[in-house]
């Protein structure tokens, strides 16, 4: 794999916790060459957004535009969100989409480097750096055109008190282009398994732009845009999911080529705050590096930033402030976190203005030591803010050390969320966030203060435990994952997958030690057949947790059956690896994709789904809606019926078909005979690789 000291041109390629950097964006090079470096131009942003519970899949299409007289090498940076998985990649050549490929890492980069060296084709690759970081190089651009690149993740997303789901998409353009975006179009669909309550996106003042139209109680659709755009903040939308306390959320996909198929699960945990109200009280300590590396710009930000959070507490927290380079210093001087009070904050505000100051080395062990070495309440969510650029200089600087300092120190349960600042020296804090419940934030050169805020105040407002665990007690399922919880995680971190052997309904114990350090305990049973969907992420999702675990065991041992068994599972679920690449080539001059077992997939067959008429279709006045496809040769086709939330409710066809056009019917019917309400439906078309849907307007 290239290493970091290769890719300088990847400075904001950075992945954030819970939120994201910067928009997806180009920078160009002459191919062969390090510098100069070109940006180029965001034309058109076309963006699809589906969310089924808690689960996003974003399918991200970017234009750009090379307003050079020379032709270049792209690299496409862009920022994803904690545990995201990228399942799809596309790039348009001469007016003609084409998909990528899974490929063994080394041989990827081989063809790649050999298209741009000598054939000059459209060859685009696509790696992990880890950390959710990641490089798509693209060859060539040429002088004065566009390039057109489709990426697709998917994500869990944040859950906050009050059961607020909260989905973020990067927009942020400051410090990269000048010029508005020609055209903009996000288009988000919402599908809940219960009643939504309050909708809330941060562009509600401007209905020009943004639009949220709900389709009964548990969708609705957001449309956000329009043209000649300059965005400076990303888009966020936040909704509330009613009576979320009530049982385990969870859905359940059935993967049609597995010959013996196992379903996959995804299984969600939510835990209402302890006393019975929708806000759990704060503990807060913000540890913030003033060693020399912090420039003004440094200084300035972390200290807006950490006024503007002080100013959003609430009357229940409590805060504390240290300051650290080589040594430390504490606002309080005691040990004690004091009641957020106007006075208090007002102090602490003059305490930050006066004493944060860069100079000396960068002391990470004394400042956890300093912050841990404090009174926390029994009762309270109990979290450290630690604001850095850099990484330590002085003291103990290894993680093993660090994790011994932070275990030694910490007797409460202190969860770390680490805030870097304009830096690429991410992966020691990284794991120390992981190894203790927290989540990472990256603040860009040219980030808007207020989205910086905001970014940081979602992780606060998310509730958090210690000791959880997930026991499955029915015998039905295996490879459940994660094997544990971090020691303090946030309750959106309580997501277990894995996969089942029966169709019964499973008995799920969660089990954690609550803020006050009490016991407790919930028991649910979860129907995973009643929530079965044709969303095909949640096999992924659990593939990518597998995959996880066996890359732990890989570089304990260095087993290179191990890698097989990981090169195999990325090609199956198409998802990154550190062995593996999407490669896309003109004319696809390579095999394609193959099974884990290594057996040569069927190569691609053309396939199209045509408009089924009539539109809209009424049961009572038409009787029957015709859906008609082609194809180009004999193939399997799979077509079902479901809803917005991608459960079935109807298997139409399932069988192979000619080549040539076909029509099939559906009376309205679902699976047991029953009219369907009244609503918006999907039809969906599997064959082999491709997979295609239409949206249906089922009326009275």
């Amino acid at each position: 794999m290239h290493t970091l000291s290769r890719l300088l041109l990847l400075a904001v390629l950075l992945s954030l916790g819970a939120s994201t950097a910067d928009a997806g964006v180009l920078c160009a090079r002459r191919a062969g060459t390090e510098a100069p470096v070109y940006n180029l131009r965001i034309s058109h942003i076309r963006t699809h957004v589906q969310i089924v519970g808690q689960l996003a899949i974003t399918h991200v299409d970017e234009e750009f535009f090379n307003d050079n007289n020379m032709e270049l090498e792209g690299f496409y940076a862009f920022a994803l969100p904690e545990g995201a998985e990228i399942d799809g990649l596309w790039l348009w050549v001469d007016g003609v989409r084409r998909t990528f490929i899974v490929k063994e890492l080394e041989e990827a980069e081989r063809l790649y480097d050999s298209v741009v060296v000598g054939q000059r084709r459209d060859p685009a690759l696509l790696e992990t750096l880890g950390k959710n970081r990641f490089q798509l190089k693209i060859f060539p651009i040429a002088p004065h055109s566009s390039r057109r690149i489709e990426l697709q993740y998917f994500t869990t997303l944040p859950l906050t008190q009050g059961g607020l789901v909260h989905y973020r998409y990067p927009m942020n353009l400051q410090g990269y282009q000048s010029e508005p975006v020609e055209s903009t179009s996000l288009h988000i669909e919402v599908a809940s398994q219960l009643d939504i309550g309050g909708i809330v996106t941060n562009y509600d003042d401007n209905p020009l732009v943004c639009s949220v139209q709900r389709q009964g109680d548990r969708n609705f659709t957001v449309n956000f845009g329009g043209e000649n755009q300059f965005y400076s903040s990303d888009f966020e939308l936040s909704f509330e999911q009613q009576n979320l306390y009530s049982f385990f959320p969870a859905l359940s996909y059935v993967d049609p080529d597995e010959t013996h198929p196992a379903p996959y699960f995804m299984c969600w945990h939510p835990i209402a705050p302890d006393d019975g109200t929708e806000v759990q009280p704060r503990d807060l300590t913000f540890v913030l590096d003033a060693s020399g590396s912090m420039t003004t710009e440094r200084i300035a930000t972390v200290r807006d930033a950490v006024i503007g959070i002080l100013r959003q507490l609430r009357s229940t927290d409590h805060f504390r402030l240290v300051l650290f380079s080589a040594a430390t210093s504490t606002f309080p001087a005691s040990s004690e976190l004091l009641p957020a009070t106007q006075e208090n904050v007002r102090d602490a505000e003059t305490y930050i203005t006066q004493r944060y100051m860069a100079g000396g080395s960068t002391n990470y062990q004394a400042a956890f030591q300093a912050a841990l070495d404090a009174n926390y309440r029994s009762n309270a969510a109990r979290r450290m803010l630690f604001l850095t650029d850099g990484v330590p200089t002085a003291g103990d600087t290894s993680f093993d050390g660090l994790i011994s300092t932070i275990e030694g120190y910490d007797t409460y349960g202190v969860s770390i969320y680490p805030v870097i600042v304009y830096s690429e020296s991410i992966d020691l804090l990284y794991d120390i966030a992981a190894a203790r419940g927290g989540k990472v934030t990256i603040v860009e050169n040219g980030d808007n203060l207020q989205t910086v805020i905001s970014r940081i105040m979602l992780e606060l407002n998310i509730t958090a435990v210690t000791d959880a665990t997930v026991t499955y007690e029915s015998g039905q399922t295996f490879l459940v994952y994660p094997e544990s919880f971090p020691p303090n995680p946030g309750i959106d971190r309580l997501i277990t997958t894995g996969r089942l052997s029966g169709d019964l309904p499973e008995l799920v114990r969660l089990r954690y030690t609550d803020a006050a350090r009490e016991e407790q305990e919930i028991v649910h049973a979860v129907d995973f057949k009643a929530v079965r969907t044709d969303v095909p992420q949640i096999a992924s999702y659990w593939a990518s947790a597998h995959i996880a675990k066996l890359i732990k065991e890989y570089d304990a041992t260095g087993n290179p059956e191990l890698k097989q068994s990981i090169i195999n599972l990325s090609i199956k679920h198409q998802i990154l690896t550190p062995f593996t690449a999407f490669l896309v080539l003109e004319n696809n001059p390579i095999d394609p994709p193959v099974s884990a077992v290594s057996e040569a997939a069927p190569q691609p067959v053309r396939v199209s789904l045509g408009q089924q008429y009539p539109s809209p279709f009424s049961v009572s006045k038409h009787g029957q809606l015709r859906i008609p496809f082609t194809l180009t040769q004999q193939n399997p086709v799979r077509i079902v019926i479901t809803d917005l939330l991608g459960r079935v409710v109807r298997v139409l066809v399932d069988s192979d078909f000619s080549a040539g056009r076909h029509d099939i019917t559906w009376d309205g019917l679902d699976a047991s005979g029953r009219r369907v309400a009244a609503g918006t439906y999907l039809v969906r078309l599997t064959s082999h690789e491709t997979a295609l849907a239409r949206r249906i307007t089922v009326t009275d």
